[in-house]
């Protein structure tokens, strides 16, 4: 009938798919981009990622992490899975209360650790494996923590730096305590801040003292919401410097204001010299409570910028500096307490005033009576 007939062959043409890539997040070498992480941490460790998968991220089932110590292989039996949405993780070694997401792994305990993470889509592919830290000859070290008290070290200046002061005199007092410093001279890196505010909370209270520039962004996230928790906190600083474009810097704090010290003729005081050696009062409403005057022995010659507070309507003065009208008017306010007696702050470094060894009784008196311990 004239039809043409034709062979119809069928192509098939084959579907590849592809593996998903990963990439840790973090603090870079400033030489490099590497991913810089802490050389120590407590037993907590917060790590973000990027993940990327041609085939779209929604192929993207879970990731799996797993954790390693010096002299031990990796195994498939290691591996720990983490929801596909997620693109962060904060690993807790000690079981805590806490509202946050946190994934608590008994083996991030005391020792040196590595974490290596990889994506794995849903056809089973896996990415690489990437690796904290990058070199595979290094690790970080996880310590645990040390009593219920948090030294929070943010100081710079290592010459007047009060660390000695307040370990002593813990020490002496009994008192257990972990230190982190968050201004290291070395080759420490600070704690990402999500970590930092997590490990806050395996202690009852802070002391956190710093420097003229207080890292108040940091402070405020880890202490905002630590006394509604019920832990108490000492906040001791010199702000030498005091300038903020963000809202109030000091509402987490039971102070309304800072403001510079002036003399009689309305001169700005910029500096307090050690030879003038002034001490801190107890203002006359809390004198029964804390009687003892605290005398100044600067480590430097001089005091710089000296700030007086202003309290909340509920907070109450504790210290004042000393009257003297020929130096400066009137007698600022230097040290606060909250009305819940469960925040102290200080607009001087309390190390300062230690010169007639009366600071380590005032410590005592404030944990054992004003916070319960």
């Amino acid at each position: 009938d004239g039809a043409l007939s034709a062979d119809v062959t069928k192509l098939t043409l084959p579907i590849k798919n592809t593996k998903p890539e990963i990439f840790f997040l973090g603090e870079t070498a400033a030489a490099s981009s590497a991913i810089q992480i802490p050389d120590t941490t407590f037993t907590i460790a917060s790590f973000v990622w990027s993940a990327t998968d041609i085939d779209g991220e929604e192929t993207i089932e879970k990731f799996q992490y797993a954790l390693t110590s010096p002299g031990e292989t990796l195994t498939e039996s290691d591996w720990k899975d983490i929801p596909g949405i997620k693109r962060s993780i904060i690993l807790s070694g000690t079981v805590y209360e806490t509202n946050a997401d946190v994934t608590f792994d008994t083996e991030l305990a005391e020792g040196d650790h590595a974490i290596h993470l990889r994506a794995v889509d849903a056809a089973g592919a896996f990415s690489e494996v990437k690796r904290l830290p990058e070199d595979s000859t290094k690790f970080w070290y996880v310590k645990e923590t040390v009593g219920d008290i948090f030294i929070i070290d943010d100081w710079a200046i290592s010459t007047s730096d009060g660390r000695k002061f307040y370990t002593q005199t813990f020490d002496l007092l009994g008192r257990a305590y972990s230190v982190l410093d968050i201004k290291p001279q070395n080759s420490q890196f600070l704690l990402p801040k999500q970590a930092f505010v997590e490990t806050a909370k395996l202690f009852n209270m802070i002391l956190w003292y710093a420097d003229g520039e207080p890292q108040l962004e940091l402070a405020d996230a880890v202490l905002s919401d630590y006394t509604s928790r019920g832990g108490k906190i000492i906040f001791s600083t010199l702000f030498a410097q005091f300038a903020s474009n963000q809202g109030d810097p000091l509402g987490f704090t039971p102070v309304d204001s800072i403001s510079v010290i002036r003399n009689s003729s309305g001169t700005e005081v910029n500096k307090i010299f050690k030879s003038w050696n002034i001490s801190l009062w107890p203002d006359p409403l809390a004198i029964t409570q804390f009687p003892d005057s605290l005398n100044g022995d600067f480590p430097t010659s001089i005091l710089s910028s000296p700030k007086e507070i202003t309290p909340k309507p509920s907070a109450r003065v504790l210290y004042r500096f000393q009257l003297e009208p020929d130096r400066y008017s009137g007698e600022p306010v230097v040290m606060i307490e909250d009305a819940n007696r469960s925040f102290i702050f200080a607009s001087v470094p309390l190390h300062y005033f230690d010169g007639n060894k009366k600071m380590g009784s005032l410590l005592s008196l404030i944990l054992t009576r004003e916070f319960g311990f």
